[in-house]
């Protein structure tokens, strides 16, 4: 945050449109992050609210990092502004969404940081919430719901395991193609 409030001071003397973009994106970062922390170990999360809080924070730095380039480039205004706006908010969202898989599916070797910090924060993603819908995977809201502040490695290792069991993740990486589809289009 105090990098992107200090990258906003220095583009105010490049450009209004760009520390205006900036300053956007930090306000949604920190209102992003601010729900995840509401949401933290919250079990009525909805994927609705999850996708608005990765809107708001990898949705936003996409889209800001998109916008900049385009007024770089000398587009100011217009419909390939708004193009460059949504593609950076798509395409973040797939992102997120795919990073939020790896960390429940992917190892600590292939990541290159520990797998399943985000079921250990409390912090219940799209790919999660969605595994909470399948039937075969019911059991896990249950383990969340008793354990889920004060999981062990076990618990961890054991609801990793199951959710890389089935179909779970070829249909989220499908989902996730479908948004960068989305993006691209």
């Amino acid at each position: 945050d105090r990098l992107l409030a200090r990258a906003g001071q220095a583009a105010l003397s490049v450009s209004p449109q760009v520390a205006s973009e900036l300053i956007q994106s930090l306000v949604e970062l920190i209102e992003g992050q601010v729900m995840e922390m509401t949401d933290a170990y919250d079990l009525g999360r909805t994927e609705e609210r999850a996708r608005r809080s990765i809107s708001l924070k990898t949705g936003t730095l996409f889209r800001s990092g998109c916008v900049i380039g385009a007024l770089a480039a000398g587009v100011t205004e217009g419909e390939e502004l708004e193009l460059a706006r949504r593609f950076g908010d798509r395409f973040g969202d797939a992102f997120q969404i795919l990073d939020d898989l790896l960390d429940l599916v992917s190892t600590t070797e292939l990541l290159g940081k520990p797998v399943g910090n985000d079921l250990r924060q409390g912090t219940y993603t799209v790919p999660l919430l969605r595994a909470l819908r399948r039937p075969e995977l019911a059991w896990i809201r249950d383990v969340l719901a008793s354990d889920g502040r004060d999981l062990t490695d076990g618990q961890v290792d054991k609801v990793l395991a199951a959710l890389k069991q089935g179909t779970f993740v070829d249909e989220t990486l499908a989902y996730v193609r479908s948004l960068a589809a989305s993006a691209s289009a």
